[in-house]
């Protein structure tokens, strides 16, 4: 009988953020398993039953596209480049979110119910792009 060699102890990982970058990069655990491991090892994984070794954390970050503090720190790092870069993203969507409902409340057929809404959501999010805004020329200027 073949003696296996003792197992290292793992990286202490965030289970969820496994299961979250897996689903958000739309792969299946075959798929990130890939012949790295075995679609069970990462279902162990994202369920806390197992750690990860250096190579499979470091396989699912590739798989994944996420960075390996992603799966290890508690609190992501805010100032991050990805952060801050995604928080930009953001902030330029729901400026073209305001534009479009700008147009939106020019529809002659919209009940004052309709306007009344569309009206409030759009003080919303102007003030949002303000407060994103804000933060962000804070963190550049850090």
């Amino acid at each position: 009988m073949a003696r296996s060699l003792p197992r290292g102890p793992g990286i202490d990982v965030i289970p969820e953020r496994v299961r979250a970058a897996r689903r958000d990069a739309g792969l299946s655990l075959a798929q990130l398993a890939a012949g790295a491991v075995t679609p069970v090892a990462i279902h162990l994984i994202e369920t806390g039953k197992s750690r990860p070794s250096a190579a499979t954390l470091a396989h699912i970050a590739n798989r994944t596209g996420k960075p390996l503090a992603y799966f290890t720190e508690p609190k992501p790092e805010l100032l991050s480049t990805p952060a801050v870069a995604s928080a930009a993203r953001a902030n330029q969507r729901m400026q073209e979110a305001s534009w479009a409902l700008s147009l939106m409340l020019r529809h002659p057929k919209l009940t004052k119910t309709e306007r009344i809404a569309l009206e409030s959501v759009l003080i919303g999010l102007r003030r949002s792009v303000v407060l994103v805004q804000t933060v962000l020329a804070e963190l550049e200027g850090r």
